[in-house]
């Protein structure tokens, strides 16, 4: 009866140790290394999900294996990470058992390393497979952001078929836009970076409302009824679609994640661009966007985003800040206020618009912040530069 005892107490720690990386992992990602979108980075739940079942596993390296399938009781942490869908779930599953293992000195050391082998090129392989991306700020999204490897930026594909469903539960094939230029935007409303993103869509999509030639579209990887409360409550312009086979659309599209945006030349090709921003140079010109789907790079825009706080009045130096992305702030100059992941996107847009380069570097310089409300308002100015600077005088108003 001890021994049973025993035996329960073991598995029940077992089945919380995969909390221990689980928590360890969300920690590192958002308050030290700043990982972009780390939640639907399929590396991630396999780190997690192999570190547990170890731990599980050394901690009940002595029970009979025949209480090991209360251990996969664990799995259900799948369902806050989104990772229960086929065929991901397979290797979620395999690298729980293999990760279990490895922990049983019965079985042969040969067959242990040939496992671990094979869990170590199946972890390459999807490390690998998505774009990581290393935020310099918390939570900020794309702008002031350093790609560490991303190997599908540079396929060009075919249009693939697949209906969705709109708002008014017809059915919506992207290819009924032919001859179009289609900007397409997968979401989900439970997908914090793309609500993090959407003012910078939305000012896109309103900038572009005039060019009759250029579509956006918004496919949901949702539920029916939070994508449907959503639209009631925010009313997103362009079209609407919701996916009416998550996992079919992330297998054709091949989406290894969200938010992740494709743009459709006219003749029905299309390639993915993650940076909102870059958008602006693509859609605004036909031999761009001809590049672009074809895989030249020489006409991306990148602009470093820069928030700093004025040290000294008179000479103007400063200190490089972070910032809350909720903030608010105010250009001195023209007394208008504007959201923290706007700023960039209004540069562009303003530069594109009065033919004018688009500058390298953009500053912000806060010289006093106040709160309004429940709104905190930085206040400054804006300035932009080809090179880095060191102080940050304003630019000179013409009389």
């Amino acid at each position: 009866m001890k021994n049973i005892f025993t035996t329960i107490i073991k598995i029940i720690a077992g089945i919380f140790s995969i909390l221990i990386p689980f928590f360890l992992v969300v920690y590192i990602a958002e308050n030290l290394v700043f990982i972009h979108d780390y939640s639907i980075l399929k590396w991630v739940t396999l780190l997690i999900i192999a570190t547990g079942f170890y731990v599980s596993g050394l901690i009940n390296r002595k029970t009979p294996i025949k209480w090991f399938p209360f251990l996969y009781i664990s799995l259900l942490i799948c369902i806050p990470m989104r990772s229960i869908y086929f065929p991901f779930f397979i290797f979620v599953v395999l690298f729980a058992t293999i990760s279990l293992f490895l922990t049983r000195k019965e079985f042969k050391k040969k067959y242990r390393i040939t496992s671990l082998s094979i869990m170590t090129a199946l972890f390459v392989y999807f490390l690998l497979s998505q774009p990581l991306i290393i935020n310099k700020q918390k939570e900020f999204l794309n702008v002031n952001s350093v790609v560490l490897w991303d190997f599908s930026k540079n396929k060009a594909n075919i249009l693939p078929k697949q209906t969705f469903r709109d708002i008014n539960n017809n059915d919506f094939q992207l290819q009924s836009l032919k001859n179009k230029t289609v900007y397409v935007a997968f979401w989900a409303t439970w997908c914090k970076g793309c609500l993090q993103e959407k003012p910078a869509l939305e000012k896109l999509k309103n900038d572009f409302k005039d060019s009759a030639n250029i579509v956006f579209v918004d496919i949901a990887l949702d539920g029916e009824e939070q994508w449907r409360n959503y639209l009631t409550k925010n009313k997103p312009k362009g079209i609407q679609l919701i996916s009416k086979n998550e996992a079919k659309t992330r297998e054709l599209f091949e989406l290894s994640g969200i938010p992740e945006h494709i743009i459709v030349s006219p003749e029905g090709h299309y390639r993915k661009e993650r940076d909102i921003r870059n958008a602006y140079s693509i859609l605004s010109n036909r031999d761009v966007l001809t590049d672009f789907v074809n895989g030249k790079e020489n006409n991306k825009i990148s602009i470093e985003f820069i928030i700093v706080k004025i040290t000294n009045n008179t000479s103007k130096t400063f200190e490089i800040v972070n910032v809350d992305t909720t903030e608010y702030f105010m250009n001195k100059e023209n007394d208008k206020a504007f959201k923290y992941g706007s700023i960039v996107g209004n540069i562009i847009s303003e530069s594109l618009k009065s033919e004018n380069k688009i500058p390298r570097y953009v500053y912000f310089g806060i010289e006093n912040t106040i709160q309004r409300n429940d709104s905190i308002i930085n206040i400054g100015y804006l300035k932009t530069s080809d090179v880095v600077l060191h102080t940050l005088k304003p630019n000179e108003t013409k009389e």
